[in-house]
């Protein structure tokens, strides 16, 4: 293999190793109150909501979206933001990855934001 194709296949190990980490995390906001049960109605349109705004079918192009779930007193109302240099790749992976990592951070908070390089939440 020639010099210049070890490089090329060095650049693009990188790239791809690079593009497919976790999101880099800077820092989040859950407050104390209200909480919520995980039997809840809450609990279930949260869960819709987080669907929503990780499928395939979310607004990665555009690194924006709002999705609002259930009525009051149990509605739920989520967004992303991505960075507008980031691809759509970066984008939809941090959604997945901040989704699962918002009821790990704030497991019974409703009030939640989650800071990543990539992306908000």
């Amino acid at each position: 293999m020639s010099s210049c194709a070890s490089l090329i296949f060095l650049f693009l190990f990188l790239f791809l190793r690079a593009s497919a980490q976790d999101p880099t995390y800077l820092g989040y906001n859950c407050s104390d109150t209200p909480t919520y049960s995980s039997d809840s109605t809450y609990f279930t349109n949260l869960r819709t909501v987080l669907f929503s705004l990780s499928s395939q079918n979310a607004s990665y192009s555009t690194g924006f979206q709002n999705v609002t779930a259930g009525e009051d007193p149990d509605m739920v109302s989520g967004l992303f933001l991505c960075r507008g240099d980031v691809s759509v790749e970066v984008c939809r992976n941090c959604v997945a990855f901040v989704v699962k990592d918002t009821l790990d951070r704030c497991p019974e908070e409703e009030k939640v934001v989650l800071y990543y390089d990539q992306c908000m939440f």
